[in-house]
């Protein structure tokens, strides 16, 4: 049985750098910190820190144990405000969480006046945000996939339309449409990883789309609008998430032509948790808006 105070010494020792630092973090005495220390790596049958001074790092052994450290501290955090109060985790990519959950929040805190909701929202790639759900550090996630695993629940929410962004001084700006076989000779801008635009773009045109150039990636939308905008390239990005930028005239917005792309958005939810509340509640509130943006 790991000891979750044990843990919370364990993890504060590796951000802090030593002993003693942690110590003045946690209100206990040095030596106290060391002993919970040692008691974890009995209990996990392993060396967890390299002891020296003035700084103490993880071993390897430690090292593989500090995520999970982490992600069992804030499953409890969780469970304690779980039971003072009512809250909801939502979990989202990075583009959803910019560019669509903001103004869906809102909304659903104005649906229920004076009632009173602690709410988080945290971002992550699509992957470890099915994870989340399942390990319950999240209660509900907007994703651009569908959980393959069967203990969730995701159903279709929204479909946000994709389109290639230019810079206003780039050939293609004064178009409205911009063929395949004309994209392939454009150096292309990668962002956020896991977005499943790549799958799209398979989907759309098959073995062609390996003929895209990708020449960079800036790990972000945001990166991505900065470095089309500098004429590093082109990319392929949610409406959605350029509008203030074509609506400056800072970038330019093109349809593919032939192809619409759509990115569906699905809403995720622990099977067991469908009903619990407020996550179930706040899935009714997205399951309201309209489907197609």
């Amino acid at each position: 049985m790991i000891d979750l105070s044990c843990l919370l010494s364990f993890v504060t020792v590796v951000d802090s750098g030593s002993f003693g630092a942690a110590a003045e973090r946690l209100g206990l005495s040095q030596s106290g910190v060391s002993v919970q220390v040692s008691r974890l790596e009995r209990s996990v049958g392993a060396r967890l820190l390299a002891r020296s001074r003035p700084f103490s790092m993880p071993t390897e052994a430690g090292s593989r144990l500090l995520p999970y450290a982490r992600e069992l501290l804030a499953l409890e955090a969780r469970a304690r405000v779980a039971v003072d109060q009512r809250s909801l985790a939502i979990g989202a990519s990075g583009n959803i969480a910019a560019y669509l959950l903001p103004d869906l929040v809102r909304g659903y805190t104005a649906s229920m006046p004076g009632e009173r909701i602690g709410i988080e929202v945290s971002t992550y790639p699509n992957p470890e945000l099915i994870r989340r759900v399942r390990d319950r550090l999240l209660d509900v996630a907007i994703t651009e996939w569908m959980p393959p695993d069967t203990g969730l629940h995701g159903v279709p929410w929204r479909h946000e339309p994709l389109a290639v962004i230019v810079p206003p001084n780039h050939p293609l700006a004064a178009e409205r449409t911009v063929s395949f076989d004309r994209l392939v000779h454009e150096p292309m801008i990668g962002g956020e990883p896991g977005s499943g635009t790549a799958t799209l773009l398979r989907e759309a045109f098959g073995k062609k789309a390996a003929k895209l150039q990708a020449r960079c990636s800036f790990g972000s939308t945001e990166g991505v609008k900065r470095a089309v905008m500098a004429g590093l390239g082109v990319s392929i990005t949610l409406r959605i998430a350029v509008q203030t930028e074509v609506a400056a005239g800072m970038l330019v917005c093109l349809d593919l032509a032939g192809v619409q792309l759509m990115k569906t958005l699905h809403v995720v939810q622990r099977q067991a948790d469908r009903d619990a509340v407020p996550s179930a509640r706040f899935a009714a509130f997205l399951g309201q808006q309209r489907l197609t943006a």
